[in-house]
């Protein structure tokens, strides 16, 4: 389905392109030389060969190499961005752990004292 839209926009956009190209055409031959014509040397009258056909697709950005060039910068561009993000992930989640670690062992020094004291006081 997606080809069939494709080929549809690509036949209209050619179709447009020789509508303009025979809308050109009239206007050229109205226009009047500016500049009058020598006689003193005849131009010969040879036509042209015609131009080349024009490739039905147009690639853009250049060829392969500058493609493939492109694409592993943007991989190791992202590779390095992500290996920075992980890293500061990982010195962040380390020091939580390390503050919730601390906290922790405060907490079990304190109540450790007060079972000590709780110990003290009760006789068996």
């Amino acid at each position: 389905m997606l080809r069939r839209i494709c080929r549809r926009v690509l036949s209209d956009v050619s179709a447009a392109e020789k509508s303009v190209v025979t809308a050109e055409k009239p206007a050229q031959a109205l226009q009047t030389p500016t500049a009058a014509p020598t006689t003193s040397s005849p131009q010969p009258t040879t036509s042209s060969p015609p131009p080349p056909p024009r490739p039905r697709f147009q690639t853009v950005g250049g060829g392969w190499r500058s493609r493939m060039a492109a694409f592993f910068t943007g991989v190791a561009v992202t590779a390095l961005y992500g290996y920075v993000k992980i890293h500061e992930d990982i010195l962040d989640s380390a020091e939580k752990t390390s503050v919730k670690l601390s906290e922790m062992l405060t907490a079990v020094q304190t109540l450790q004292s007060r079972v000590e004291v709780l110990e003290k006081n009760t006789k068996y």
